[in-house]
């Protein structure tokens, strides 16, 4: 992983563990998401009764249906989050980002071992 894109990672699970995360308020996420099934059971319809061949309403179907997998899957990442939350180690955390914050000269990153390494640790 990249260092900017870890040092994000980490800042946003460090937030999350202080309860500090933007999220959506719930209701502007329920009319969001019920529009877009509805958006979606509407041009699925007009697909079906007016579509030919490939057309615009196949792309705005697929959009939609990974936009809406992609917010599922969020939710359930964040119902989740409480019950992960106890097993981090936010020592292990921002000692990380401190690391990643020193400049590249001061010390090699950690590195882990390749899963194909068989020698003994």
């Amino acid at each position: 992983m990249k260092h900017p894109d870890e040092k994000t990672l980490l800042s946003h699970v460090l937030a999350e563990l202080d309860g500090k995360a933007k999220h959506p308020s719930r209701s502007a996420h329920v009319l969001t998401t019920l529009s877009l099934w509805l958006l979606t059971f509407s041009v699925a319809m007009l697909y079906f009764r007016y579509g030919q061949s490939a057309h615009w309403t196949d792309a705005l179907l697929a959009a939609v249906g990974v936009w809406l997998t992609h917010d599922q899957y969020r939710n359930t990442s964040r119902r989740q989050w409480p019950q992960l939350a106890p097993y981090i180690d936010r020592a292990k955390l921002e000692q990380r980002l401190r690391r990643l914050d020193m400049p590249e000269t001061e010390g090699p990153a950690p590195t882990r071992p390749s899963p194909d390494d068989k020698t003994p640790p």
